[in-house]
């Protein structure tokens, strides 16, 4: 039986007091293809918990992030 892999990463996550959200470039391509094997039923997608991250230049924009792990199904 082969052993399920995983990967664990990060997503930074920008809001502004207007309510808009990003993602970051380093972490969102790994969760939008994350997402799209959890919807092929190939693989789980877990969120381990977010984390306050800081302002930006002012109080109008914040940060946190959130920490992933993708389980392959096997």
């Amino acid at each position: 039986m082969k052993n399920a892999r995983t990967f664990t990463f990060d997503v930074i996550v920008r809001e502004t007091a207007d309510g808009r959200v990003t993602m970051s470039s380093k972490g969102g391509p790994w969760l939008r293809l994350a997402r799209k094997m959890t919807k092929n039923g190939q693989a789980t997608l877990t969120c381990n918990g977010s984390q306050f991250a800081g302002y930006g230049g002012s109080y109008d924009v914040g940060y946190h992030s959130l920490n992933y792990t993708v389980t392959e199904i096997v």
